[in-house]
């Protein structure tokens, strides 16, 4: 049974979809929601194991569409990177010293990219390896 046009769970297969497609990964079917198969997307490379699992998260529709500081946040970035021919990147850092997450110093630190950029660093990354 396929999601109809333009629901919730539309709009979040086809996000799911997008990130298999760019990472040249596999769509859970079930996505996610079965407790042996958790997560969206998986990604393998070469005859390693899983190199990503994605969980995605889709946010704002065509009739309202997403608010977001964070959002906000990182076009400021994309466009000041845009004017010196580079690509955005964002780092969020959270300190949480009880996190599993967590370094020594207890802060959680991850970095933000837009997905097409990240391809296009993880495939390059992928071809300098073998």
């Amino acid at each position: 049974m396929s999601a109809r046009t333009g629901t919730n769970k539309d709009r979040s297969i086809r996000h799911e979809q997008l990130i298999a497609t760019l990472y040249g990964g596999n769509r859970t079917s079930n996505s996610g929601a079965h407790i042996a198969d958790l997560g969206d997307v998986r990604v393998k490379q070469g005859d390693r194991e899983s190199q990503f699992l994605f969980e995605c998260k889709t946010t704002g529709s065509p009739g309202k569409p997403a608010k977001s500081v964070l959002l906000n946040q990182f076009t400021k970035v994309a466009e000041e990177a845009a004017q010196e021919g580079r690509q955005p990147a964002m780092s969020l850092q959270f300190f949480a010293p009880d996190n599993p997450l967590a370094a020594n110093d207890g802060y959680v630190t991850f970095t933000l990219r837009l997905s097409t950029d990240d391809v296009e660093l993880v495939r390059k990354a992928g071809l300098n390896a073998n």
